[in-house]
């Protein structure tokens, strides 16, 4: 067999290109009739002039969101693809406002035999549910495979059509391929990564989604995503799918509809309710390899031909880099497919078919048996700037996700450890359980039903002073740990003790939380009067602060990491986080405000990683174009960091604008003048700029200490606030230190 595309000019063109290739002559011809952005009435007449032309070829036509052939994607065009057979049979037919029972009894009568190895099946994306229809080809035909997709409509998300050669306005159309010789095999690449935390579909129905972990869909695309992306959740959010697992096949699903009356999201195939699921998104990097490499290992031979349906929403986030793909699957084999709204996979091993979402699924054919090995080229194709930046996020989000999650895991094991070797609960401000674990059901008697939504006097001992109670909510509400040894009464009237300690726990805002009791059972001892001193292991204690110094850590590692791209050492943004710790008590502004610039200045330069390495390290002095690149590393480290709703993030966020302004409005990005621009820029500049010129950088040489004193002089109510430069000279001596206890190696 051979695959053959045809880019459509007009009739007489049409019929040249067939007379030439004598598809006439062929026994048995599939026309696939890819269009983007087509009126259905071109559409009909162009198969009218196919079948005038090739009245014994079998024909399938869909609209697309872009047109896939030979390696390429195609928009604005029609694209005919002849698949020639020698030694297959094919059938195609159309259906509409038929039962599926009705359509699979049709199939087994005139489309389906025994030697069938392969359907190809283009649905209606918005009138047809494609996967209950997967799921009964499956359970009647379990040996065929399965290829194709949803219609696209070039990403409006109003209307899709489908038609075959006999039949207009279809809700699905089929071509059956039957052979003796015909050798298929089906692939899928998806390569996304999950990121976040796993959440429950808690109210779904078909493919229709309304509560994530019992809150609005809209809801928690909003929390996670921010509110552009849940305002334009079709023309942005079908970049980050929900991704979960079915069998050993990860399957993602991107929205295709709204509807903000009911709340819900429609997705483009079914979310079962109660599955677990996690955002998606595509580490660019990752993709590339993995996806070369799946294909290297099934790939070893040239094959005749391999027909191709990939995601509208993995071309959206791929951009450029999804023409890599389509290049190296070109090298297997001649293409033709398009841009799908859902892409249909047969798994062979299970004979399941499946619905997916933003992968690029293959199905390859082999008449006669592949022998020419295969040797696949690499060719970066060329990438604009947007392109480039977009790897480069993808890849720090992986690497920084990598790290959170392994600080998670060992948070997880310190929280389990807790668990289960303690009598543990949570209450909220008013001492109302809100959660227990199963040391506490089994020492109390009572089940966790009993035990939440009422308050802890419901194992209070009459033994137990009031005065303890009274001094145990008195040191609490300071924000303080209680600790001591409390007489409880269990379910059954029994005393035990326990020793005790509560923390309340604050959001990162200062705001209360909870309070969090951590019991040990010390009734043993107690009866026995063995127990003379027992301090409560400080293991809650440990965790707490190793979730804040983990915080801190991750801060202070994204800061170096834009300061290593410069060639410049991580010692840079600790000695910039202390001056500027330093400067900002000696202006006047609280403790906790001169702690949290101190953790988020070292992210006053994070939008580095977005500038090119030959701006970034250039040994000589920038052009004004390169400058002015380099100046977007303000707003590029804002953008990054803006949507996040922790403070520190934001008050990162804020040094990354402001840090680059002047006092007399000279700087940039804004051009702000005088206290207009934020304290924590103003300082952050001066601590900046004083490490800075004090060493090294590859575009210059260290200054020596006095002329650094000059220029700041120089600069007073220029570059620099004059207040906080007269703080600066009259505490030298402290700043001094600091430079010279964190000296570079």
């Amino acid at each position: 067999m051979k695959l053959l595309n045809y880019s459509y000019q007009n009739e007489d063109d049409l019929k040249q290109y067939i007379k030439i290739n004598s598809f006439f002559e062929k026994p048995s011809v599939l026309v696939q009739l890819f269009f983007s952005n087509q009126s259905p009435e071109l559409m009909y007449r162009i198969r009218s002039e196919v079948i005038e032309f090739l009245p014994n070829c079998s024909l399938i036509a869909t609209s697309t969101a872009g047109i896939i052939g030979d390696g390429t994607i195609i928009d604005d065009q029609i694209v005919l693809s002849f698949s020639v057979f020698d030694q297959s049979d094919v059938v195609s037919t159309g259906y509409k406002n038929q039962e599926i029972d009705c359509i699979l009894d049709d199939l087994a009568h005139m489309a389906v035999n025994e030697d069938t190895k392969l359907l190809v099946v283009f649905a209606n994306t918005f009138r047809f549910d494609s996967t209950h229809f997967l799921e009964a080809l499956a359970d009647r035909f379990p040996r065929c495979s399965v290829a194709g997709g949803n219609a696209g409509d070039d990403y409006k998300f109003e209307k899709c059509d489908v038609f075959s050669k006999e039949s207009d306005d279809c809700d699905v159309v089929v071509a059956s391929i039957s052979s003796k010789t015909l050798e298929v095999t089906t692939q899928y690449l998806l390569n996304w990564q999950s990121i976040g935390q796993e959440m429950t579909v808690t109210k779904a129905r078909g493919i229709e989604v309304f509560e994530i972990n019992h809150k609005s869909v809209l809801k928690i695309y909003e929390h996670y995503l921010g509110h552009e992306i849940a305002e334009n959740i079709l023309e942005c959010g079908i970049e980050f799918p929900l991704i979960f697992q079915v069998d050993d096949i990860s399957i993602a699903r991107a929205p295709i509809a709204i509807n903000k009356k009911l709340g819900s999201v429609s997705f483009a195939g079914e979310i079962p309710e109660g599955s677990r699921v996690r955002f998606g998104y595509a580490d660019v990097e990752y993709i590339e390899q993995r996806s070369r490499e799946l294909l290297l290992q099934q790939f070893r031979f040239k094959n005749e031909a391999i027909y191709v349906y990939s995601c509208g929403s993995r071309r959206q986030m791929l951009g450029k880099y999804l023409n890599d793909e389509l290049f190296c699957i070109d090298q297997i084999a001649p293409t033709s497919g398009f841009i799908t709204y859902g892409e249909f996979f047969h798994d062979r091993p299970s004979g399941k078919n499946s619905l997916l979402n933003i992968t690029t699924t293959l199905v390859t054919l082999n008449e006669i048996s592949p022998l020419i090995p295969l040797e696949i080229h690499v060719e970066q194709l060329g990438k604009d700037k947007k392109d480039i930046t977009l790897k480069a996020l993808t890849t720090l989000i992986t690497k920084t996700s990598e790290e959170l999650d392994q600080n998670i895991h060992y948070l997880q094991q310190f929280k389990n450890a807790v668990n289960e070797a303690s009598i543990f609960s949570i209450s909220n401000e008013k001492g109302i359980i809100t959660e227990v674990n199963k040391n506490f059901e089994i020492i109390s008697g009572y089940t966790r039903k009993e035990l939440l939504g009422s308050p802890h006097n419901i194992i209070r001992h009459p033994d137990m002073p009031k005065e303890v109670f009274e001094e145990l909510w008195k040191t609490i509400k300071q924000g303080e740990t209680w600790k001591g040894l409390v007489k409880n009464l269990s379910k059954d009237k029994r005393a035990y003790y326990v020793i005790t300690e509560i923390f309340p726990i604050f959001n990162k805002d200062g705001s209360f939380r909870e309070y969090m009791a951590i019991r040990n059972d010390v009734t043993e001892l107690e009866e026995s009067k063995l127990l003379l001193k027992y301090e409560l292991d400080t293991t809650s204690k440990n965790l707490l602060e190793e979730i804040v110094n983990t915080q801190k850590e991750v801060i202070l590692t994204m800061g170096a990491i834009g300061e290593t791209r410069s060639k410049e050492t991580g010692l840079h943004v600790k000695r910039v986080a202390e001056y500027s710790y330093l400067l900002a008590k000696l202006s006047g502004l609280s403790e906790n405000e001169a702690s949290l610039l101190k953790q988020a200045s070292p992210m006053h330069d994070i939008g580095k990683v977005g500038i090119p390495d030959d701006i970034l390290n250039k040994p000589g002095a920038l052009t004004a174009n390169e400058f002015n690149i380099m100046k977007t590393h303000a707003e590029l480290g804002y953008e990054m960091l803006k949507s996040s709703e922790r403070e520190i993030l934001k008050t990162s966020a804020v040094v990354a604008y402001s840090h680059h302004e002047k006092w007399d409005g000279s700087g940039y990005p804004l051009g702000l003048k005088g206290e207009n621009i934020s304290i924590y820029g103003r300082i952050t500049a001066i601590a900046d700029v004083f490490d800075a010129l004090g060493h090294d950088r590859v575009y210059k040489k260290g200054w020596a200490l006095e002329d650094i004193l000059d220029f700041f002089r120089q600069e007073r109510e220029k570059h620099f606030d004059p207040h906080l430069i007269d703080l600066f000279f009259e505490n030298l001596d402290q700043f001094l230190f600091i430079r010279n206890q964190m000296q570079d190696g």
